[in-house]
């Protein structure tokens, strides 16, 4: 507090004192231009001094300054004041896409940054950079986010709420992916988050689309029905395995609810791995080397109908080669 602060308050205060004494009511008085206690000006509009000695205070009861900082109980305050919640925001899942700062495009990268203010991801928790893209049911998106400030995480949210997939790590480094099936069209949210909930930084997030409905990059995929085995190809322009995050072929089937299956992936090009993605693009099963060899297997039962995709890819996630894949139904 400066001395001229302290002086003028010393004014005022004996002013209200003589007043009081003098017993006279509605007397006035102005500071036009004092400066406030952050350095801030008090309000210009005057302070009147009822018959009971109460104070009719001005606009600026509590001498805030005029960026709204230092506010005061009574006062109306943007910024940390009493009463003032200065963390994260734990922002209702079903209205993200209002809270989002950013869009991106598919084929698009972007620079985004996670603040100290900003919101937090549903289901995680972690300070987060809500990220929006437009999306339609049955294209296959892959999502990337690398940051040199911290260890990245990532969720993805659809339009109606839920959270459909998350990822800390993908096989090579602590950055994040997610390759994944829309299961709903219109506006998804990427919550771009960190393993440590509370870091803060720069990041770039990808967003490409890779396919359409089990459907590779370069033109319509492969699909498989019970009883038969088909031969496929895995290229270096092929998406990404949900989850697992290796180069891989979709392949789509349709399956009933209680269908028990059995889908067999065999190579000699590599090591292979299987991911089974159910209609409502979760993942339902995943397997690496069944009990006899290095080649994959995966046997399960069904939980839902419609159309099941079957991501044929490697133990090393950036293998190509020939593979041949079998579908069996068991019951």
């Amino acid at each position: 507090m400066t001395d001229d602060t302290l002086s003028r308050r010393q004014v005022l205060r004996a002013s209200i004192a003589t007043g009081l004494a003098a017993g006279v009511a509605g007397c006035t008085f102005s500071l036009e231009g004092a400066p406030g206690p952050l350095g801030g000006s008090t309000s210009t509009e005057e302070s009147g001094i009822t018959g009971d000695g109460s104070t009719s205070g001005g606009a600026d009861s509590a001498g805030g300054g005029s960026d709204g900082t230092g506010g005061g109980a009574g006062e109306t305050n943007s910024g940390g004041g009493a009463g003032d919640d200065g963390g994260p925001t734990d922002v209702d899942a079903t209205a993200a896409g209002s809270q989002s700062s950013a869009s991106v495009g598919y084929g698009e990268t972007i620079t985004g940054s996670i603040q100290a203010d900003g919101p937090t991801a549903p289901e995680y928790g972690g300070l987060a950079d809500p990220v929006t893209f437009e999306g339609e049911s049955g294209d296959v998106v892959s999502v990337t986010m690398v940051s040199e400030a911290f260890d990245t995480y990532l969720v993805l949210q659809a339009p109606d709420g839920s959270v459909v997939a998350q990822n800390d790590d993908r096989p090579s480094d602590f950055n994040s992916a997610i390759t994944q099936v829309l299961s709903q069209s219109g506006t998804y949210t990427v919550w771009c988050t960190s393993w440590n909930e509370g870091a803060t930084g720069d990041y770039e997030l990808t967003v490409e689309k890779t396919g359409e409905g089990g459907t590779s990059s370069g033109g319509d995929g492969p699909s498989i029905s019970y009883g038969e085995t088909i031969t496929g190809s895995i290229e270096q322009d092929d998406p990404t395995a949900p989850e697992y995050g290796g180069l891989a072929e979709p392949v789509t089937f349709e399956g009933e609810s209680g269908d028990g299956v059995r889908i067999t992936m065999v190579s000699e090009a590599f090591d292979t791995y299987l991911v089974l993605q159910a209609p409502d693009g979760s993942v339902v099963a995943q397997n690496d080397d069944r009990a006899s060899d290095f080649n994959s297997e995966i046997s399960t039962t069904l939980s839902q109908s419609g159309t099941y995709t079957v991501w044929c890819s490697s133990w090393n996630e950036s293998a190509t080669g020939v593979y041949e894949l079998t579908l069996e139904r068991t019951d």
